[in-house]
């Protein structure tokens, strides 16, 4: 991911996602959970955000976060000098992987990612100027999706950007 930027710097979007809820599910003979599955994490895919300064839009599956992790990222975000503001939709994780994705303090989380991207928004459920191109529908999301910390880390940038 760290090398994406420096290949790609002019990137407006970037969505990698897996669907593990095809028809042929029960064929499929791996898990999307699996240890040997590499997934980015969220200080890469800030970097990413960061260093491609036209990227608008981000889904990809993000590796599970840690609490000392989100240390290093606030760590980042008192230092950083120049904020991001065109990204305004991040999906960290999709489908099933809500389900299992772990994330620390979801508050301080969104907090110091909307710092260094100002213009996140969280997903649109209606109403006045909630439709934007990309920007991810609350109908996507199963109720139980919407319970977990991917969907709630999300929402927060709704609370963020009033």
């Amino acid at each position: 991911v760290w090398d994406m930027a420096t290949a790609w710097p002019f990137l407006r979007s970037l969505i990698i996602a897996s669907d593990s809820k095809s028809s042929n599910r029960a064929r499929i003979a791996w898990t999307p959970y699996a240890p040997s599955i590499s997934r980015p994490s969220i200080p890469a895919l800030v970097h990413l955000a960061e260093e491609c300064r036209q990227l608008t839009r981000l889904r990809v599956d993000v590796a599970d976060m840690s609490e000392e992790d989100l240390h290093v990222l606030e760590t980042h975000v008192a230092v950083a000098t120049a904020r991001q503001t065109q990204l305004m939709h991040w999906i960290p994780a999709w489908g099933d992987h809500c389900l299992h994705l772990s994330l620390p303090d979801i508050d301080r989380l969104a907090q110091a990612l909307h710092q260094l991207f100002p213009s996140l928004k969280g997903s649109g459920s209606g109403g006045e100027g909630w439709h934007r191109p990309g920007r991810p529908m609350k109908h996507w999301w199963t109720e139980e999706e919407q319970e977990t910390a991917a969907y709630r880390f999300m929402e927060k940038f709704n609370e963020w950007s009033r």
